[in-house]
């Protein structure tokens, strides 16, 4: 039996709508390159514009409105002395140090809005002060934007074509999906008989409503489609699993949702943002979810929930899978096992990744900037491959 692991960029998310780098508007200077053979070396892209000096502004609100809080609310635990996650913001002293790497704050203003960090009592971070941070944190990349001014070129970034979109889904899941089809796209756009020139491939509007529509198509068996309204409610469900006989998704804010058919879906009660769950799993017939601090909680319909069990103040646990005999959470510090969701078995861990899978008798997982880690047990991890892009998440199939 063949297995597979698919690997899913959360800017792609499943329809792969853009494709970087893919240069130069005109066709034919990229024909000649690749039919080349005088031994001339290929066009190279355009360097990107260097970063001119940030506003005066910009520069004195990182020591006066970032610094401060990220020393306060956070170096305790992402700091010179401790770096949970592998991530160390006292590494960054100024404004262009943020500007340097928008992957890594772009990641720290959705945490800090979320709620999700910091999460502690003693880090406690009030609302206003939260806002300013991510404000002032967005205020600094946007500045690095304008202050570099307009590409001098190419590489165009662009959409994948109708034809591209499908092969994309067919290879990735292995189901001949007509994309564009599904939710009534306009034909692509022919410039100078071409369908796939960059500067004719845009994203309007009216274009990222359908791609959405069809992000929120549902199906049966894969191959035949139909639209589904969005799952409402006010917090975002970011982790879904399927049980026996439902869907059960957690989210921010602490929602806990379920779903018989994954188009009408109902809110748990009850649920706390205290008792925020950032990731499910499903085995032996419960539904296990794993959070910040230790946080385990079970549940056999995915509507009534136990109590929260707690472990160590800082051991945030990141990810949870069911491996055919157990569960297995692995967060940062250390790993939990049990048969059943109530009984649990702490194992200190190491250079655990921030989110994982089970298949074919090995764990895969995935860290910051484009780590992907393995391991036999769920403890000791090893990096295997350093990927361009960020993976956001990994699932297995066979």
């Amino acid at each position: 039996m063949k297995h597979t692991y698919s690997f899913i960029h959360a800017a792609g998310a499943l329809l792969l709508l853009v494709a970087p780098g893919l240069h130069p508007a005109e066709p034919g200077p990229a024909l000649t390159a690749l039919g080349a053979k005088d031994g001339k070396p290929e066009p190279q892209p355009a360097p990107i514009a260097p970063l001119v000096p940030l506003p005066a502004n910009v520069t004195a609100a990182f020591a006066s409105d970032i610094q401060p809080l990220l020393r306060d609310h956070c170096y305790k635990y992402h700091g010179e002395e401790k770096q949970k996650g592998d991530v160390n913001l006292a590494e960054y002293r100024s404004a262009k140090a943020i500007a340097d790497d928008p992957e890594m704050w772009n990641k720290v203003i959705d945490v800090i809005r979320s709620g999700d960090m910091p999460p502690s009592k003693e880090l406690k971070m009030a609302d206003d002060a939260r806002e300013k941070l991510a404000d002032t944190v967005e205020e600094t990349l946007t500045a690095a934007l304008l202050a570099r001014g307009p590409e001098p070129g190419p590489p165009i970034i662009r959409r994948l074509t109708h034809a591209e979109d499908r092969r994309s889904v067919r290879d990735l899941l292995a189901v001949d999906f007509d994309v564009a089809g599904a939710v009534g796209m306009p034909e692509d756009p022919i410039r100078k008989g071409y369908d796939n020139l960059a500067d004719a491939l845009k994203i309007p509007p009216a274009l990222t409503e359908k791609y959405l529509a069809a992000a929120d198509a549902m199906s049966k068996d894969g191959i035949e489609w139909e639209e589904n309204t969005p799952i409402e409610g006010k917090s975002m469900l970011r982790r879904i699993v399927f049980g026996k006989t439902n869907w059960v998704g957690v989210g921010d804010r602490g929602r806990i949702s379920s779903s018989p058919d994954g188009k009408t879906w109902t809110d748990a009660p009850d649920s706390k943002a205290l008792d925020t769950l950032v990731d499910v799993a499903f085995g032996n017939g419960i539904f296990v979810g794993v959070s910040l601090h230790g946080l385990r909680r079970s549940s056999a319909d995915g509507s009534k929930w136990s109590e929260p069990m707690r472990g160590l103040e800082g051991e945030h646990l990141n990810s949870i899978v069911f491996t055919g005999k157990e569960f297995v959470a692995i967060g940062a510090g250390a790993t939990y096992r049990s048969p059943n969701g109530k009984d649990w078995k702490r194992v200190p861990n190491k250079n655990a990744p921030t989110f994982a899978t089970f298949g074919g008798r090995v764990f895969v997982g995935t860290s910051w900037r484009g780590r992907l880690l393995s391991s036999r047990d769920g403890v000791d991890w090893k990096d295997i491959h350093k990927c361009e892009h960020p993976i956001e998440a990994i699932t297995f199939g066979a």
